[in-house]
């Protein structure tokens, strides 16, 4: 006959009540609480006042690139990622092409062929329909001296113009580096393409002079407030919006401890003033802050000092003080638009080969579909725009249009240079 075998078996029960009641901490005498403080000592202190007025002085020192344009008018993104040509956008090289060669009819027909023969080529669509039409202006101006082109007809260039400016892009991390100078100091900048604020600068000694302004300014500080902040005073309704209670402490993780400490027991103790310079905007200036005097309720001055220890929240290398801080504009939208260049990097473990396809060239979206009436393949192909497909790795398969196999070396520097070990097109070889 059947039988039944019973356990007994401990579970974890759900504790009752809501968690969130555990940081109210509600209470139903506060008088307790005085009492317990004054048994406790913990209202005897210091006669100390509240800050009432910040008499500080600032030191600025203007940000430049080696070009000499001014970074207090020129977004950081665009010193730092600029292309060498970038002043010549294809409505200008087309422009001053026309314009140089109606000069020359007028003025020197002997240079009207040479012009002329300089046409545009390589400009994206709408405008490829100028190549191997329109004289280019760009192509002028770079070979202006051996065509005998007068200096006077490139005299209302800029200077970004008529000389090209030096490429910044490593092709051997994929990252533009570029520097910015502050007098003495000079700020190495690697930009990813994202925003460049003062944590993508490392400083070290520059050959610009000391070109610094000081400037002495009296401010008011405020008590320092944010989210979920203690009340300053007592048994004042607290917002609840900030749970510190998810952010649990372990040994792991000290600084978040720190945080809930700071949260729970210290806003009164935080004040904050804002900078400025009285005459001269921060944006695009090392600012320096030589001294900080504070002023409390009692009319008692007390003078600040940088925290001693190689501990700081803004903290760049190459700096000449603890106070110092570069202060680059930022774009107010990313200055990013249609991509020109786009490449697949696909890793082929069997063959130990980096593979680089390329999706789009100078504006243009490519295929790396093979021709059906095409095998082998052609060197080099370029397949229609409108055949684009998606990606197809093919084992054993002749090369694709666009494909180009690549090794990695790791040379003692340990920088990654990529070379090349097989058949690749013009544009690829001129870029690597």
């Amino acid at each position: 006959m059947p039988f039944f075998d019973s356990y007994a078996r401990l579970e974890p029960a759900a504790p009752s009540g809501d968690l969130d009641q555990g940081f109210t901490a509600p209470i139903a005498d506060p008088a307790w609480f005085l009492t317990r403080q004054w048994q406790l000592g913990e209202l005897q202190g210091e006669d100390a006042g509240s800050p009432i007025l910040v008499h500080y002085q600032v030191t600025l020192q203007p940000l430049t690139d080696p070009q000499g344009r001014d970074a207090r008018t020129t977004p950081t993104s665009a010193l730092v990622e600029a292309h060498p040509d970038q002043w010549w956008t294809p409505g200008r090289r087309l422009r001053h092409g026309a314009r140089w060669v109606a000069r020359a009819e007028a003025e020197r027909p002997d240079l009207v062929e040479g012009l002329r023969a300089l046409s545009a080529r390589g400009l994206p669509p709408p405008y490829d329909a100028f190549n191997g039409v329109a004289p280019d202006g760009l192509r002028i101006a770079r070979t202006r001296e051996a065509l005998g082109v007068p200096a006077e007809w490139l005299a209302d260039l800029p200077d970004e113009a008529r000389a090209p400016l030096g490429d910044t892009w490593d092709p051997s991390r994929f990252i533009h580096t570029g520097q910015v100078d502050a007098g003495p100091v000079r700020f190495d900048i690697a930009s990813t393409g994202g925003a460049i604020d003062w944590y993508s600068a490392d400083g070290r000694p520059g050959p610009a002079p000391d070109q610094s302004v000081m400037e002495r300014a009296v401010t008011l500080p405020i008590r320092m407030n944010y989210q979920g902040a203690p009340a300053p005073r007592w048994w004042e309704i607290e917002p609840r919006s900030f749970d510190v209670g998810g952010f649990p402490p372990d040994r792991s993780h000290f600084a978040t401890l720190l945080l809930i400490d700071v949260v729970s027991s210290h806003s009164d103790d935080w004040f904050l003033f804002l900078v400025k310079a009285p005459e001269t905007p921060l944006v695009g200036q090392m600012v320096t802050l030589s001294s900080i005097e504070v002023t409390d309720s009692f009319g008692e001055r007390h003078t600040l000092s940088p925290p001693e220890g190689d501990w700081s929240l803004f903290d760049v290398d190459g700096v000449p003080s603890r106070w110092s801080l570069p202060v680059f504009p930022l774009a107010a939208s990313p200055l990013a638009g249609p991509p020109i260049d786009e490449v697949d990097l696909a890793v082929d473990e069997d063959a130990n080969l980096l593979w680089a396809v390329e999706r789009r060239i100078d504006g243009v979206e490519v295929s790396d579909e093979r021709p059906k009436d095409r095998e082998p393949l052609e060197p080099g192909f370029v397949a229609d725009a409108s055949e684009a497909v998606a990606q197809r790795y093919d084992p054993t398969s002749p090369l694709r249009p666009h494909w180009h196999p690549y090794t990695l070396q790791l040379p003692p520097q340990l920088e990654r240079h990529v070379d090349v070990v097989g058949p690749v097109h013009d544009h690829v070889a001129d870029t690597t």
